[in-house]
């Protein structure tokens, strides 16, 4: 399943590069996790031992930016960000982003050295985009099914609580789950 997002995407009034992955009203599957699921079910990993990666990233202390600099400069970053991501990863990835300031980058066949790798390259990447001007950082956190979890809830859980652990470690690094 080969899937890129159109060029641009508005969300209250945010131009950004990455859909969303969250569908109004109660009930209704986050679009994300049903990729997610979708992915594991076209990789059958017990058989073949293929992996699926899942790259979790959050801007650090995005609120700050909002704050000092105002909401447009804000959507100028998440728009940036989208871009970056999407120049960095390749074309079989599935990039999304997951809500607010949260994105996500789903690695088919990819294995959990390949994945962190690819979620460094990202980081070095935003990190020197903004080190001049506004000091944007982000935080990610790396997961690998089946070598951390079986399931894509577990997956999208345990690449989260690694994204908590960059963050609870000073932040503008990758965790590996």
């Amino acid at each position: 399943m080969i899937w890129r997002p159109p060029s641009t995407f508005a969300l209250s009034g945010t131009a950004c590069n990455l859909p969303v992955n969250r569908l109004a009203g109660n009930g209704v599957q986050p679009v994300f996790s049903i990729l997610v699921r979708c992915m594991l079910r076209n990789v059958d990993y017990k058989r073949y031992g293929s992996e699926v990666s899942l790259i979790m990233m959050d801007i650090d202390d995005f609120k700050q930016v909002n704050d000092s600099y105002g909401h447009p400069e804000g959507d100028r970053v998440l728009s940036e960000i989208s871009t970056l991501i999407l120049k960095t990863a390749r074309d079989l990835d599935i990039c999304s982003r997951y809500g607010g300031e949260e994105f996500a980058v789903i690695l088919p066949q990819t294995g959990h050295q390949e994945a962190l790798r690819l979620a460094e390259r990202i980081r070095k990447r935003v990190e020197n985009r903004f080190k001049k001007d506004l000091n944007v950082t982000i935080s990610l956190g790396v997961a690998t099914c089946p070598r951390v979890a079986k399931s894509a809830e577990a997956l999208v859980s345990k690449a989260d609580k690694a994204l908590f652990q960059s963050k609870k470690r000073g932040k503008n690094r990758v965790t590996l789950s």
